[in-house]
């Protein structure tokens, strides 16, 4: 905690730049400066005292700061980074923040060819995995083109380039115009995603070619989700475009039709499964590029923990790969179906989430 906190003082004492700085340590300078000084204090006497009083101040802090980061809804240019402004013209003069647990923020930059580009800027991850998850998607794809069932019905993964900046931060560019599930139904008050669908249609024709391709791209991404993994699915993670209705990394099991799960839901699912069965040696290959040295965090264990997690990994690797092999296709896609509507694991499920 004291080599964390090391640096603490040096940026206190520093001019602050902008006027969002100048109000933070107005109101926490006084606080952080005798938080400071009692782990001085502790450190030339040893005593005990003075640490845990600077913890306890230090978590006082905390989760004052978490509260208020927790409200903040849009940050504007002009109070956290003024120099943008003059050097950037094209930019929103406010960032929105997503109410989601990384906070992403995000940007909206128009182009010289009068086109608005819309970006998520986020930290504290690194984003090169997802880079690897688009080049995934990108040859499953190619997988589901070269089917002659999938192809007819246009099975087809949605996707968006990734831009990862540094280790832990990058941006993800969102191509098509999107809106998240947990604003829709915050916007339509509450209402199923069904009659959102209905509402946002000019006439049953449009109604039914966009549910359709929610139904469709929901099977895919669900599929492809199993075999990768994917986690994270939650409201304000699950998108939707706006004109065609596909599914953009969405895990929603409502509005797919009268037939529920066994119509136009479990055919495209069945059919994923077959193809991704098909062509599993490629898509091994593409899985073993996943390394723990990818993060820098990683690259630091030694080298028996490295070797641990290889066995982990190699020995999930084929449970996983038993599992999904050792049943045929129909029966395989109705047990993973069991497990995600069930609810005694619905149950369990974060509730930020929002699994009910």
């Amino acid at each position: 905690m004291i080599e964390t906190l090391e640096p603490l003082p040096t940026a206190i004492e520093r001019e602050s730049a902008t006027i969002d700085e100048r109000k933070f340590l107005d109101s926490y300078g006084n606080d952080l400066t005798q938080d400071h000084q009692c782990i001085c204090r502790f450190q030339c006497t040893t005593v005990q005292n003075q640490l845990i009083q600077a913890w306890h101040l230090y978590y006082q802090l905390f989760t004052c700061i978490r509260t208020q980061l927790a409200s903040i809804t849009s940050l504007e240019l002009e109070y956290v980074f003024p120099r943008l402004i003059i050097n950037c013209q094209n930019l929103e003069l406010a960032v929105l923040v997503i109410t989601s647990k990384q906070r992403p923020r995000k940007i909206s930059i128009r182009g010289s060819d009068g086109y608005e580009y819309v970006f998520l800027l986020k930290g504290y991850e690194d984003l090169r995995q997802d880079e690897r998850v688009m080049q995934l998607f990108g040859l499953v794809s190619e997988f589901l083109l070269t089917n002659d069932e999938t192809r007819r019905r246009n099975f087809t993964i949605q996707r968006h380039p990734v831009i990862p900046l540094a280790l832990n931060n990058g941006l993800l560019s969102v191509v098509a115009p999107c809106d998240t599930i947990y604003a829709l139904i915050k916007e339509h008050q509450g209402d199923d995603l069904a009659k959102i669908l209905w509402h946002k249609s000019s006439s049953a024709e449009i109604w039914l070619n966009r549910r359709s391709n929610y139904t469709r791209s929901l099977a895919v991404m669900s599929m492809v989700g199993c075999i990768l993994g994917l986690d994270d699915c939650h409201a304000s993670n699950l998108m939707l475009d706006r004109t065609s209705e596909k599914v953009v990394h969405i895990d929603f099991g409502k509005a797919i039709e009268v037939t529920g799960i066994d119509g136009t839901f479990r055919m495209p699912y069945e059919y994923v499964m077959n193809v991704l069965r098909e062509n599993r040696d490629s898509l091994k290959a593409v899985l073993e590029a996943y390394s723990t040295t990818i993060s820098k965090t990683s690259s630091r264990l030694p080298e028996t923990d490295n070797e641990h997690e290889s066995t982990v990994g190699e020995k999930n690797a084929t449970t996983t790969y038993s599992r999904t092999g050792s049943n045929n296709t129909s029966t395989q896609v109705e047990l993973l179906i069991q497990q995600a509507t069930s609810h005694e694991n619905l149950c369990h499920l974060y509730i930020g989430w929002c699994p009910f």
